[in-house]
């Protein structure tokens, strides 16, 4: 009797020990599904995705402010260096467990950091989520720096789900993707959007420039990143007699027309308040060609 309350006793404790353990297990699977979920949730791609349905598109604008809210109060966990181009950059870990890139101001080029975060503006104004969410912020440069002065840089979501192309975009226009999969630039609506885009900013540093393209694993949509020099003067691009869309399909595109003349000129001053003021009165002057050449096509 007594050898079977001790297998009694041990099978209970056993129970006990087992049921304390799953829970405990299933409490931390939980938490990371959760912390998982969170991440996820501040997803570029989601973004993308929440614009195509009319019903959901202040659901997409709920996002971006959230990720905003992020990049601007959000503990930062781990910086590291990635190297440098024009500017040096880093990607910084934040506690959330969302990453973005980081660019120090250059002393010699002051302007490249807001015009970053101009590039940003006017991609969400007119709803085209091409320009990954990017503010300015102060940071030290090493989270190992107990002293020191922040420095201001312009701060940019790491998109994780998207790579850069294997090469840009040749005379040809031919955009060459990861594993080699090649196509034309007019054949892909993400590809035309883009180079509006480009010429509406008058951003000259994407072109064969790969690393200036980033590619969705999710839907193979066009990212675009790195607009440093963008806003730069006023040249032979936005002459009215050589408006660069090479064919009619590019502004064949009533969505994106739509998209564009949704903001008003307020706004669109509003966006790029942090320009020079003579950049912003070019830019007008380039959007106003771009409409004007959208109707011609659209016969609007």
């Amino acid at each position: 009797m007594k050898f079977y309350s001790t297998n009694l006793l041990m099978i209970v404790l056993l129970a006990i020990t087992f049921h304390t353990s799953s829970r405990s297990n299933a409490a931390v699977s939980c938490r990371s599904f959760f912390e998982k979920a969170r991440v996820d949730f501040y997803s570029f791609d989601l973004v993308r995705q929440m614009r195509q349905k009319i019903s959901s598109s202040s659901k997409a604008e709920e996002i971006l402010d959230q990720i905003i809210e992020l990049l601007k109060n959000d503990e930062i966990v781990d910086i590291r260096f990635l190297g440098g181009g024009a500017t040096a950059s880093y990607l910084v870990t934040l506690k959330s467990g969302i990453e973005a890139v980081y660019k120090p101001i250059n002393l010699e080029r002051p302007n490249q950091i807001q015009r970053e975060v101009a590039a940003y503006k006017i991609s969400r104004l007119f709803k085209l989520d091409i320009v990954p969410p990017t503010i300015l912020r102060s940071i030290k440069k090493s989270t190992s720096e107990s002293v020191g002065d922040e420095v201001q840089g312009s701060f940019q979501l790491f998109v994780k789900t998207a790579k850069p192309l294997e090469k840009g975009i040749k005379d040809d226009q031919k955009i060459i993707f990861m594993k080699n999969e090649i196509f034309l630039v007019e054949d892909h609506l993400a590809g035309r959007r883009l180079r509006i885009f480009d010429w509406l900013i008058n951003n000259h540093d994407r072109g064969t420039n790969a690393g200036n393209y980033l590619v969705s694993e999710v839907d193979k949509f066009i990212i675009g990143i790195d607009h440093s020099t963008s806003f730069i003067g006023h040249d032979k691009q936005a002459r009215k007699d050589k408006v660069p869309f090479y064919k009619g399909e590019f502004l064949n595109d009533k969505e994106f027309y739509f998209r564009l003349k949704s903001a008003s000129e307020n706004e669109i001053r509003g966006a790029l308040k942090d320009l020079n003021p003579v950049r912003v009165e070019e830019f007008l002057e380039r959007y106003k060609i771009l409409i004007e050449n959208f109707e011609r096509i659209l016969k609007i």
